[in-house]
C-alpha cells in the first residue's frame, strides 16, 4: 500500500512528458503556429480598423450636432434682436 502511495507521488511530481514529433509534424506544428500568429495579428488589426471607424463616426455625429447647435443658437439670437428691435 505504501509502495503505491510512493509511485502516486512520483508520478505527480514528475513534469508530464513533452511529445515526440516526427520531422513532418513538427514542421507542420511550427506551420499551425504561425498560421494562428497570422490569424491572431489579422484579427487585432481588424479591431483596431473597427474601433478608428467608430471614432470617426461618433466624430462626425458630435460635429453635426455642434453645426446644429451652432445654427440653433444664431436663430434664437436673430429672434432676440427682432424682439428688442420692437421695443
Amino acid at each position: 500500500m505504501a509502495a503505491a502511495t510512493k509511485t502516486k507521488q512520483k508520478q505527480q511530481q514528475q513534469p508530464a512528458p513533452k511529445p515526440e514529433f516526427a520531422d513532418g509534424e513538427k514542421a507542420k506544428a511550427l506551420v499551425d503556429q504561425e498560421n494562428l500568429a497570422a490569424g491572431v495579428i489579422r484579427r487585432i488589426e481588424e479591431e483596431k480598423a473597427k474601433a478608428a471607424a467608430a471614432a470617426m463616426e461618433v466624430k462626425a455625429v458630435l460635429e453635426k450636432k455642434a453645426t446644429a447647435c451652432s445654427s440653433w443658437k444664431e436663430r434664437v439670437a436673430g429672434g432676440l434682436e427682432q424682439l428688442t428691435d420692437m421695443k
